[in-house]
């Protein structure tokens, strides 16, 4: 089975609901979203990469929430369209950003308007448009771990609705560009800060 033929089937088994088939022909026949590279210099510099990349993102997250404290100690589990959408469609603004900049630095804002517009035309609820959208949006904040204390505390305290799901989602990303299961470094700072200002999530 090839990387396209494996997503067409992830997604076909897990976004059934009305126009799903319409957001599918769009990313086969009205982007190059199976084509793109993952980035220019790092992973997936290849034809195809950005597809790759988006396939092994869902295999992490999906293994990281089949582990069974996930669900027995933590009583996380999450709807399979939602780990889909989140995990297939988080780079989605690649392929946009390349063609409008040359390069990929605003796609995580470029994604959360594609994804909104694409889950307003499946008629999704408004809550999950809004959550996956900034899931998406999210993702690649304090990616380097640069960002000053002071504004990363803010942060947290701003999106602590989220926080579960986008640490999940930063964590599949990282194992997935990097090969590597160890905990995240931004997941790993982020982690040691709440702890620090005794934030729950």
């Amino acid at each position: 089975m090839t990387a396209k033929e494996r997503f067409i089937e992830i997604y076909n088994q897990n976004i059934t609901r009305e126009g799903a088939d319409k957001l599918l022909d769009f990313l086969l026949n009205g982007s190059d979203f199976f084509t793109a590279p993952a980035s220019t210099r790092y992973h997936g510099a290849h034809e195809g990469g950005l597809l790759a990349h988006s396939l092994n993102v869902y295999d992490c997250l999906v293994d990281i929430l089949n582990r069974p404290r996930m669900k027995e100690l933590y009583g996380i589990e999450y709807p399979e369209e939602s780990i889909a959408i989140a995990a297939l469609l988080h780079d989605v603004g690649k392929p946009f950003c390349k063609i409008r900049d040359n390069n990929s630095y605003a796609h995580p804002q470029e994604g959360a308007r594609i994804a909104t517009e694409i889950l307003q035309r499946l008629k999704a609820p408004k809550k999950v448009i809004l959550h996956t959208a900034r899931l998406i949006e999210n993702h690649m904040y304090d990616f380097n771990c640069q960002t000053k204390e002071s504004k990363l505390r803010r942060y947290l305290v701003a999106n602590a609705d989220i926080l579960p799901d986008l640490l999940l989602v930063k964590q599949a990303d990282f194992s997935a560009c990097m090969d590597d299961c160890s905990l995240a470094p931004t997941c790993a700072r982020w982690q040691t800060l709440l702890k620090k200002m005794k934030l729950s999530i």
